[in-house]
C-alpha cells in the first residue's frame, strides 16, 4: 500500500484543524498559547490563524491579560459563522432545533405529525417547521450550513427508503431532502433517529464521559442504539439495536417473517395502549398516570419483566458501562421498575451496567441530530469557503 504524500497544502490543512480544535477547547487563547499547547512553530501558527480569521472560522477578541510585556491578542472560535438545524421525525411529533456552531440552542419547536404518516405529508410538515424554527432563531436560510434529520426505522442507503418502520406507512429520505430545496442549499443528513438519540445522550445527557453505551428508546415502538469504544455502532445493515426483534419466550417463535418484531408486538407502546383499553383505561404515551388503585398494573409488570430480560441479554452480549432509558413508556417504566431491573441484572450477569432514565426527556434525538451536523461542519476546514 502506497504511503500518503504530505503536500504543503495538506500540511496546512492539518495545521488548521489542530489549531481550530485547540481554540474550540481552550479559547479565547493567544497565538503564543496555541503554539505552546500543540507544539507548532510560531510562523506556522500565525499563518494558519490568519487564514482561519480570513475565512471566518476564528474571530479576534482583543488583548489578553498578560502582565509581562506586550498584550497579546486573543482569538476565539466563531460560533456564529453559521448555524445548524437538527430535526427529529417521530411517529406522532416532529421537533426542530436551531443551534450555532458551538451547539448553543437558539430555537426549538415541536409540531404534531399528521396521519397517515407518509413521505409527502411528513416532508411538507418538516419544511414548515424548519422554516418556523429558522425564523424564530432570527437567522436567514442562507446562514444554515447543515440540516440533520433523524427518522424512525432502518435507512437503506442504496434506495434511500426507510425500512422496518412498522408504525409508518412509507418514508423516503429523498422526499425530505427535496422538500428543503432550493431555499436551503446546505447539505442534508438523514439517519436513524434512535442512533441520533445515543449520540445526544453522550453529548448532552446521562451518558457523558462513557464510551460503551446502550440506549433504549421505548415509546410507540421499541428500539435501541449502541456506542462501542466511543464510536456509534450501526451493524452491517444499519440495524444494530433493533431489539424489538428479540424472541424472549417460546411462544414468540414464528413460522414466517413479520416487519414488527416478536418483542415489539407484545410490549410496544401501541400494544400496551390496546391492552389498557381492554380495562377501560385510555392513555397517551407521553402522559401516563397510575395513581388509581384500580389501575391494571399487570399490564406494565409484564412489559417491565420483558424489558429486564432484554437488558440481561443485551448486557451479556455487549457488556455496556451504562444503559439509558428514554421514550414516554421507557421513562414511565424506569421511574417505577428501575430497582427491579437492577436486581435482575445483578442476579443474572457478573458485570451489570449502570441503568438511568434520560434527563433530556424527548430531546435526545434532536440533540444527536445537531451533534452529527456539527461533527460534519466543524470537520470541514478549508480555505475555499467560510
Amino acid at each position: 500500500m502506497a504511503e500518503k504524500i504530505i503536500t504543503p497544502e495538506l500540511a496546512g490543512e492539518i495545521n488548521k484543524m489542530q489549531i481550530l480544535d485547540c481554540v474550540r477547547k481552550h479559547g479565547p487563547i493567544s497565538r503564543a498559547d496555541i503554539r505552546r499547547a500543540i507544539g507548532m512553530s510560531f510562523p506556522s501558527v500565525s499563518a494558519s490563524v490568519k487564514q482561519l480569521l480570513d475565512t471566518g472560522y476564528l474571530i479576534e477578541l482583543g488583548a489578553g491579560d498578560n502582565s509581562l510585556g506586550r498584550k497579546s491578542t486573543l482569538v476565539a472560535f466563531n460560533e456564529r459563522r453559521g448555524f445548524i438545524v437538527g430535526v427529529d421525525v417521530g411517529r406522532s411529533q416532529i421537533r426542530a432545533m436551531v443551534c450555532d456552531l458551538g451547539g448553543n440552542s437558539l430555537a426549538l419547536l415541536t409540531g404534531k405529525s399528521k396521519t397517515p404518516v407518509r413521505s409527502d405529508l411528513i416532508a411538507g410538515e418538516l419544511r414548515e417547521l424548519v422554516d418556523l424554527a429558522v425564523e424564530k432563531a432570527g437567522i436567514s436560510r442562507k446562514q444554515v450550513l447543515c440540516i440533520s434529520i433523524g427518522v424512525p426505522g432502518v435507512l437503506d442507503k442504496s434506495s434511500g427508503k426507510v425500512l422496518i418502520a412498522h408504525f409508518l406507512e412509507s418514508l423516503c429520505n429523498q422526499d425530505l431532502i427535496d422538500a428543503l430545496r432550493p431555499e436551503y442549499s446546505a447539505p442534508v443528513l438523514v439517519e436513524n433517529s434512535v442512533q441520533y438519540g445515543v449520540i445526544g445522550e453522550k453529548w448532552k445527557g446521562a451518558a457523558q464521559n462513557y464510551k460503551n453505551i446502550f440506549y433504549l428508546n421505548y415509546g410507540v415502538g421499541l428500539g435501541a442504539a449502541l456506542i462501542i469504544n466511543g464510536e456509534l455502532y450501526r451493524g452491517f445493515n444499519g440495524a444494530a439495536g433493533e431489539v424489538g426483534f428479540m424472541v424472549l419466550e417460546k411462544t414468540g417463535i414464528r413460522r414466517s417473517y413479520s416487519e414488527q418484531g416478536a418483542l415489539e408486538s407484545v410490549i410496544s407502546g401501541f400494544q400496551i395502549s390496546e391492552n389498557l383499553h381492554q380495562y377501560g383505561v385510555n392513555i397517551d404515551s407521553g402522559q401516563i398516570s397510575s395513581d388509581d388503585d384500580s389501575f391494571p398494573h399487570q399490564v406494565f409488570d409484564q412489559a417491565a419483566d420483558l424489558i429486564g430480560m432484554m437488558l440481561i441479554n443485551a448486557s451479556s452480549v455487549l457488556n455496556p458501562e451504562i444503559v439509558v432509558i428514554s421514550g414516554g413508556f421507557g421513562r414511565f417504566l424506569g421511574d417505577r421498575y428501575l430497582p427491579r431491573w437492577n436486581e435482575m441484572l445483578h442476579n443474572h450477569f457478573p458485570f451489570p451496567p449502570r441503568i438511568v432514565c434520560s434527563d433530556l426527556l424527548d430531546q435526545a434525538n434532536v440533540y444527536g441530530a445537531v451533534a452529527a451536523a456539527l461533527r460534519l461542519i466543524n470537520g470541514e476546514i478549508s480555505g475555499k469557503s467560510g
